[in-house]
C-alpha cells in the first residue's frame, strides 16, 4: 500500500464490454492454467494478462528452467502443466529428459504453445491490459476494472482467479495479507538474461538435472568475490547458467537487490540498477571467465523476477514444517518438490533445504472464507515464508493454477462459494484431468 496521507478522488463510468463465469487476472504459468482449466469445464473464460503474451516469468522473466515435476522418480506434478510441457517439447521447445523434471526450454516456443493452448480453449484473452480496481457487493467481487491504451473497461464475473504473483486483485478487493518479514524483509529481486556465444561444451553445471544438488557456479563465484578488491562487482546470487536448448547460448540469474515491489519509484530505479548491472557482469564474465571471454548479451529480462512480494492470509496458512514434512492434507489439491529456497537480499548467501519427500499444498490455501468468489493461485497463495519459499517455482504455480481454474468452474456449476466447495470432488474432478 502507498504510503502518502494525501489522496484524491474522483468518479468513473466503465463501459462493461463482457461477462463471464471466470475471469483470470494474470498470464503467467498459474494464470494461463488456470484460464485452460476453467475453460475445458465449458466455463465462459477470460484471461487478462498485462503484456502482449502469455507466460509471465517464463517468458517475460527468463527464469529458467522451470522447476520441478518429478520427486524421488514419480510424476508429482501432471495434468495441464505437464500437457503444455510436452506440447513444448514436440514443439521443439523444451526438453523433458531431466530426471528431477527440470525443463529448460525456448521462450518463443513457449509464447507460441501456450497461445495456442489458450485460444483452442475458446478463453478470451484481453492481452496489454492491467487489473485496476474491482466492484464488490457484500462477499463477492462483481466487476474486474481494466486499463488499456484504449481506455478503461468492466468485465463482469462470476468467479475472479488472481494469478498476478503480486495479488494485484487481492489487494483491490482489500483481502488481508500476511505480514511482511521481518530480519531484512523480502527475498531479493533479479533481472534474468541470456548470453550467446558461450562454451557450454567446457561450462560446469548447465544441466540442473539431478535432486538435491546445488547447481550455482561456485568456479565462477569465487572468480567474482576474488575481483572485488580492484573491480566494481554489484551484490550477486549464485550465479546460475541454465542450458537453453542450444550449444553456445545459457541464460543466467545473478542480479540481485532489495526492492519495495510497493512503492512504485523504488521499484522503476531498481529495474534501471538490475538492467545496467547485467551489462556489468557481461563485462565481469567475459574479462575474468574462459568460456565467456567471446560471450555477446541476447536480452535483458522484460520483467523483473520477484520471489516474494504479497501472500494472502487463508483459510490455512500453509507452514514450512508442514511441507518438509509431507502431511498430507485431506483437501491436498497440489504438489511441490523444489526445495525450501531462500535468498539473502544483502550478499551472495542462500539457505536452501532439500526435501525428502514432496510436500502438498492445501485446497484452503488458495483462499480467504470472506470472500464467496475469489481464489488464488500462484506465488500469492497462503503459505509461509519457508514453506512459499518451495512453492513459489513455476511447476507447484502450474498445478495450483488448474486447482483454481478447476475449482471455479465446479463453483459455478454448483453456485456454490468458493470456501463450500468439496475438496472430494474438486480432487476427483483434478484426477480426471490427470493431476497427481
Amino acid at each position: 500500500m502507498f504510503s502518502s496521507q494525501h489522496f484524491v478522488e474522483s468518479q468513473h463510468r466503465y463501459p462493461e464490454l463482457a461477462a463471464y463465469d471466470v475471469i483470470v487476472c494474470g498470464g503467467g504459468p498459474s494464470g494461463y492454467i488456470a484460464a485452460i482449466a476453467a475453460a475445458r469445464a465449458g466455463m465462459r473464460t477470460a484471461i487478462v494478462e498485462q503484456l502482449s503474451f502469455f507466460g509471465g516469468m517464463a517468458t517475460a522473466g527468463l527464469v529458467a528452467p522451470i522447476s520441478e515435476f518429478n520427486k524421488n522418480g514419480r510424476r508429482i506434478i501432471g495434468g495441464i502443466p505437464w500437457e503444455a510441457m510436452i506440447r513444448l517439447e514436440k514443439a521443439g521447445g523444451a526438453d523433458l529428459s531431466y530426471p528431477i523434471g527440470n525443463v529448460p526450454y525456448d521462450p518463443e516456443m513457449y509464447k507460441a504453445v501456450i497461445q495456442d493452448m489458450i485460444l483452442e480453449a475458446k478463453v478470451d484473452p484481453y492481452l496489454s491490459c492491467t487489473v485496476a480496481d474491482c466492484m464488490q457487493s457484500e462477499d463477492a467481487i462483481t466487476h474486474l476494472i481494466c486499463m488499456s491504451k484504449h481506455g478503461s473497461f468492466a468485465l463482469k464475473g462470476r468467479y475472479f482467479i488472481d494469478c498476478t504473483g503480486d495479488a494485484v486483485l487481492c489487494q483491490a478487493a482489500h483481502v488481508p495479507f500476511q505480514p511482511e518479514p521481518e530480519n531484512g524483509g523480502f527475498q531479493p529481486a533479479t533481472l534474468c538474461f541470456r548470453l550467446g556465444n558461450v562454451d557450454t561444451e567446457h561450462l560446469e553445471n548447465i544441466h540442473l538435472s539431478h535432486p538435491n544438488t546445488r547447481y550455482f557456479n561456485s568456479r565462477v563465484k569465487e572468480i567474482l568475490l576474488s575481483v572485488r578488491d580492484k573491480e566494481q562487482v554489484p551484490n550477486f546470487g549464485g550465479p546460475w547458467f541454465c542450458w537453453a536448448l542450444r550449444d553456445g547460448i545459457v541464460n543466467v540469474n545473478m542480479t540481485r537487490t532489495q526492492v519495495s515491489f510497493a512503492d512504485p519509484l523504488e521499484a522503476s530505479r531498481i529495474a534501471c540498477e538490475l538492467r545496467r548491472d547485467c551489462l556489468r557482469f557481461v563485462e565481469l564474465l567475459r574479462n575474468y571467465v574462459k568460456e565467456f571471454e567471446n560471450c555477446y548479451l541476447m536480452e535483458t529480462a522484460a520483467l523483473v523476477g520477484y520471489r516474494e512480494s504479497r501472500r494472502i492470509q487463508g483459510a490455512h496458512i500453509l507452514t514450512g514444517e508442514e511441507l518438509l514434512s509431507g502431511y498430507r492434507f485431506e483437501d491436498a489439491i497440489a504438489a511441490s518438490a523444489h526445495p525450501v529456497d531462500i535468498h539473502c537480499a544483502a550478499d551472495t548467501s542462500q539457505k536452501v533445504i532439500f526435501l525428502d519427500q514432496e510436500g502438498f499444498i492445501p485446497y484452503r490455501s488458495l483462499y480467504n472464507e470472506a470472500y464467496a468468489n475469489l481464489l488464488v493461485a500462484g506465488r500469492c497463495i497462503s503459505a509461509d515464508g519457508d514453506a512459499f519459499a518451495s512453492v513459489r517455482v513455476q511447476a507447484p504455480c502450474m498445478a495450483t493454477g488448474e486447482a483454481a481454474g478447476t475449482a471455479a468452474a465446479l463453483c459455478c456449476q454448483n453456485r456454490t462459494a468458493v470456501s463450500r466447495l468439496d475438496p472430494a470432488l474438486l480432487q476427483t474432478h483434478l484426477k480426471i484431468l490427470g493431476a497427481v
